[in-house]
């Protein structure tokens, strides 16, 4: 069954629910004379949004309004955004707060005294951290998922640690532990030690 609701004359009329083919709730309607009046949205059978029609809905000449479930209107722009409720977990400051975070607290530039640095390529040294977002956008389980060395993966984990509280990823509306990678590339300075 894909749906289920009341026909007067041969018109849908009243409440109508629509399922997913593995029978979750999908979406409901409330209709008059086969023209939409109100339709609410449902992620796994959970109610995540719904819009309601003003005016003359059998000409789709009506005002359409959409509302989230706290019964707060949306944007056009928020409606169309992903509804299953998922998200990463996000620095706070965006994007270009967290490169600008990175750019002012990385020691870009680490002297070695190793001359021949087995995991430097050009004088640059990839170190790509992994780490857990809390519930509560906590920082934990910081480790170097690719290592390029000792000071340069001490470095990243140490700006990874002290980067604060995040906002932590959701899943279906709540906050769920998300694991991150960060990818940072550092160049290197060599530093002549009396042995060369």
């Amino acid at each position: 069954m894909d749906s289920s609701g009341i026909a007067l004359n041969g018109k849908k009329d009243g409440a109508w629910e629509y399922y997913t083919p593995i029978s979750y709730k999908s979406r409901g309607e409330i209709l008059t004379k086969d023209s939409v009046v109100k339709t609410i949205f449902y992620n796994l059978g959970k109610r995540i949004s719904k819009e309601e029609y003003y005016g003359d809905t059998s000409e789709n000449s009506a005002i359409k309004r959409k509302f989230f479930k706290t019964g707060d209107p949306i944007t056009e722009e928020e409606f169309n955004k992903d509804t299953t409720g998922r998200r990463k977990a996000a620095y706070p400051k965006g994007p270009r707060g967290w490169q600008s975070y990175l750019t002012n607290n990385l020691n870009g530039q680490l002297s070695i005294l190793v001359p021949n640095y087995k995991n430097l390529r050009d004088d640059r040294a990839p170190v790509t951290t992994s780490f857990i977002v809390g519930k509560d956008g906590s920082i934990d389980d910081v480790f170097i998922y690719h290592s390029a060395g000792y000071p340069f993966d001490n470095e990243a984990m140490r700006v990874i640690k002290n980067s604060g509280f995040w906002i932590p990823a959701q899943q279906h509306g709540h906050a769920v532990t998300y694991r991150q990678t960060q990818k940072i590339i550092f160049q290197a300075i060599r530093a002549h030690s009396d042995l060369d």
